[in-house]
C-alpha cells in the first residue's frame, strides 16, 4: 500500500481503490466530488462515533483511464500555479476531447467559510458564456423549421411592438451588429423589478432607448442584444425564455445542470460568488438578461455543451459554419462567439465576467476538443481566458 499525499486524513491505496479513513461528513462530502471529478466510484462507506462526532471511511475504485491521461499532471499544475499566484477562491476545469471526458477537476474552495471544496459538478454563473449557447439555440431553432426563424428577417417582423428605429435583424441581435445599448446606455439599475418571467418584459424597460449606431454598420457588444433575441425566440415558438431553455438546452442538449439562473431555488448546490479581496458577494438577479448572461450550471456541463457543438450534436455542419463565420470584417465576433486560428486550427471562444465569477470556453471544432473554465471571483488578477488558452494549447499539442 501507498500513502497518498495531500489529505489530513489517513488514506490507503491499492489494486485501483482508494480508502480515506476518519473523515468528517464535510471531508466525507468534498473527497467524494473530488474522486469522482478524478474518475473514481464510491463503493463503500462505514461510519463509527466518537467523542469528536461521528467519522467516517470510505472507499472508491478507479473507473477509466481518466487519471492515466499525460497531461494531467501538466494542468494539475498550470491550475494550481494559477490559484496560487492570485488568490482566487476557486476555479473548476474541464476538457473533453472526442467522446472522452479527460480531464475534471475543481482547485481550491467553492465556499471558503463552510470549507467546501471547488469540484467539476458545482453549479456557477455562465455568464456572457450563455451567449454562445443563444448562437447555437437560435441555429438549432432555425434549422428545426419550427415555422420560419429567418436570421436575416427584421426583428420587428417577431416584435412589432418594438418602436420604429429597432431596425436590425435578429442575426444582428446574435452578432451584435444590431446596435443594441450596453451597460453604458442601459445599466442594471433599468432592470429594478425583478424577476423578470418574460424576455419580452425585460425589453420594455429599454426598447424606448435610442440605438448606439446604424445596424450592420458597426459591431457594439451588448448583453441587451441577446435580451431582444430572446424576445424574438419566445414569439416564434410562443414559450417564455425559461420554458425555451429548459426544452432546448437543459433537456435537449443533455445539460441537466444548465438552466436560467433562479436565486430562489435554493436545491442547487451553487458555489459561493467573492469580491476581488475574497469576502462574500451576494449574487444579483439576473433574469433581465437569460441569453445574454443569466445561466448558470457546472463546468462540465459548459464543456459537454462545447463537446456537443463540436461532434455535430447539435447543429448540422452547414449550420454550424455559419454560426462560427463572422459575418463582415468589422469583427471577428461571429454568431454568439470569437472565432480565429491557433497553429493553423479553427477555434471558437467565448468568456463571460460579472461581479463573483469569471467563466470561459473553448472549441476547437475540427478536432473536437472542448476546454471550460469556472472560478468564483470576477477581479485580482486571475484570467480564466488565458488558462483555457493555455490548455487548449496543450491539448492541441497532442494533435500536432
Amino acid at each position: 500500500m501507498a500513502l497518498l499525499l495531500g489529505s489530513a486524513t489517513a488514506v490507503s491505496a491499492a489494486d485501483g481503490l482508494v480508502t480515506h479513513h476518519d473523515l468528517t461528513a464535510r471531508a466525507l462530502a468534498n473527497w467524494t466530488h473530488r474522486h469522482q471529478d478524478e474518475g473514481y466510484r464510491l463503493v463503500r462507506v462505514e461510519s463509527r462515533e466518537t467523542p469528536r462526532g461521528t467519522r467516517y471511511t470510505a472507499t472508491w475504485r478507479v473507473q477509466g483511464d481518466r487519471r492515466d491521461w499525460p497531461l494531467r499532471e501538466q494542468l494539475d499544475a498550470r491550475i494550481s500555479h494559477e490559484l496560487a499566484t492570485t488568490g482566487v477562491p476557486g476555479i473548476a476545469v474541464a476538457v473533453i476531447e472526442g467522446d472522452r471526458l479527460r480531464y475534471l477537476r475543481g482547485f481550491g474552495h467553492a465556499d471558503i467559510d463552510d470549507d467546501v471544496w471547488m469540484d467539476g459538478t458545482i453549479v456557477g454563473p455562465y455568464n456572457s458564456v450563455s451567449k454562445a449557447i443563444a448562437g447555437a439555440l437560435t441555429f438549432d431553432v432555425a434549422e428545426a423549421g419550427r415555422g420560419t426563424l429567418d436570421l436575416t428577417d427584421r426583428t420587428r417582423e417577431y416584435l412589432p411592438e418594438l418602436p420604429a428605429h429597432h431596425t436590425h435583424t435578429v442575426g444582428e441581435l446574435l452578432d451584435l451588429r444590431g446596435c443594441v445599448g450596453h451597460y453604458a446606455q442601459i445599466p442594471a439599475a433599468t432592470f429594478d423589478e425583478p424577476p423578470y418571467e418574460t424576455a419580452l418584459a425585460a425589453v420594455a424597460e429599454f426598447a424606448g432607448r435610442p440605438l448606439v449606431c446604424e445596424p450592420g454598420e458597426r459591431w457594439y457588444y451588448s448583453t441587451h442584444s441577446y435580451a431582444v433575441l430572446g424576445a424574438v425566440l419566445e414569439a416564434h415558438l410562443g414559450e417564455p425564455i425559461g420554458d425555451i431553455v429548459d426544452q432546448w438546452v437543459t433537456r435537449g442538449y443533455r445539460l441537466p445542470s444548465v438552466r436560467p439562473i433562479d436565486l430562489t431555488d435554493t436545491s442547487v448546490r451553487r458555489m459561493t460568488l467573492y469580491t476581488g479581496d475574497n469576502r462574500e458577494l451576494r449574487p444579483a438577479d439576473s433574469t433581465y438578461k437569460v441569453l445574454g448572461g443569466g445561466l448558470e450550471g457546472s463546468v462540465l456541463d459548459m464543456a459537454r455543451f462545447g463537446q456537443r457543438i463540436v461532434d455535430g450534436d447539435v447543429l448540422g455542419t452547414a449550420a454550424l459554419d455559419r454560426m462560427l463565420t463572422p459575418p463582415d470584417r468589422l469583427s471577428t465576433y461571429a454568431y454568439g462567439w470569437t472565432t480565429g486560428t491557433e497553429r493553423g486550427h479553427r477555434f471558437a471562444d467565448k468568456d463571460g465576467a460579472w461581479p463573483g465569477s469569471r467563466t470561459y470556453l473553448r472549441i476547437y471544432p475540427d478536432d473536437d476538443i472542448a476546454v471550460a473554465v469556472l472560478s468564483n471571483r470576477e477581479s485580482g488578477g486571475h484570467s480564466p481566458v488565458r488558462l483555457g488558452r493555455d490548455i487548449g494549447a496543450l491539448v492541441l499539442g497532442q494533435v500536432d
